[in-house]
């Protein structure tokens, strides 16, 4: 992406066009900033459905567990520290055994991810390639990788009834608790957002003049959020990871390739960025409101 930004030396025509397209879709964007607090909401949901039977959550003490959580996870490599985060709003006793609940979290997105994106990724190199690839072997392991996430309760449960089970093992029987339907819950959940973020982008690259065919729209966009989730990153220059992974997929059907780096960051942005600035502030808001809370009585 630095290299196209430092490259490129068409900057009044681009921002001409950039113009001409915000002016002709705005409508598209606005679409996708509204869809948003939705995004969240479903992450909210689906932590709060994994942490029923350790810790019951109202929907507004998730949503605010996932504001914190991507506040820390801005800092730490490849998001690592959001989890822990997330977890401080249990109480005390449950925080270590959150954790491992959230490797749930983290795990049935990254599965959708994984479901959809190496299927499209496959029809991604058919496309470049013009010749057809067997399905067989990715298939093989989207099911390998299902039937793991749901059997891995009974697993755990499995391996905890062992005399010399270690004593760290406890910290993981949250997951051994969870069953069939509430696995399928969880995947369930984790689609639907999948989905929104998928159609935010799609509506973003519309918003900058890029029209593409639903179908080729979501084999890239598909292929680019697998490429992105398995791409080591720092939270804090994930913008410029995400434009230039999103070039090199889109760059096979565009030639746009700076209005594709700038969708990539501001997808980045209005899901990332906005969420870690009001989760940054939400401290200060509170303690603003219980001063004043102070004051009155």
């Amino acid at each position: 992406m630095i290299y196209y930004i430092i490259n490129y030396n068409n900057y009044d025509t681009l921002l001409q066009t950039l113009s001409q397209s915000i002016y002709n879709g705005w409508r598209w964007g606005l679409i996708a900033i509204l869809l948003c607090p939705l995004n969240w909401y479903l992450e909210a949901k689906k932590w709060q459905t994994i942490t029923k039977k350790l810790q019951p959550l109202t929907t507004k003490k998730a949503i605010l567990s996932i504001l914190n959580g991507i506040v820390v996870a801005f800092f730490t490599p490849n998001r690592i520290g959001e989890m822990p985060a997330r977890c401080l709003d249990l109480e005390e006793g449950n925080r270590v055994r959150g954790l491992s609940l959230g490797i749930i979290s983290s795990i049935s997105q990254t599965l959708v991810i994984g479901l959809w994106g190496i299927p499209a990724l496959i029809l991604f190199i058919q496309i470049l390639q013009n010749h057809k690839i067997s399905l067989l072997f990715p298939i093989l392991i989207i099911l390998i990788i299902l039937l793991t996430y749901c059997l891995l309760p009974s697993i755990i449960n499995f391996f905890s009834k062992k005399k010399n089970t270690p004593s760290w093992f406890q910290y993981i029987q949250p997951i051994g608790e969870l069953n069939g339907e509430e696995l399928f819950k969880i995947m369930i959940i984790a689609s639907l957002r999948y989905f929104v973020f998928c159609f935010q982008y799609y509506l973003f690259l519309k918003f900058f003049g890029i029209d593409l065919n639903i179908k080729n729209a979501f084999i890239l966009i598909a292929t680019n959020y697998l490429f992105l989730t398995f791409t080591p990153s720092i939270a804090y220059s994930e913008g410029i990871t995400r434009a230039s992974i999103a070039i090199v997929v889109f760059s096979t059907v565009t030639k746009n390739t700076i209005a594709v780096g700038i969708t990539g960051i501001t997808i980045w942005i209005i899901n990332f960025i906005i969420p870690m600035i009001v989760g940054s502030l939400l401290p200060f808001i509170k303690e603003k409101s219980s001063k004043q809370t102070l004051y009155h009585e």
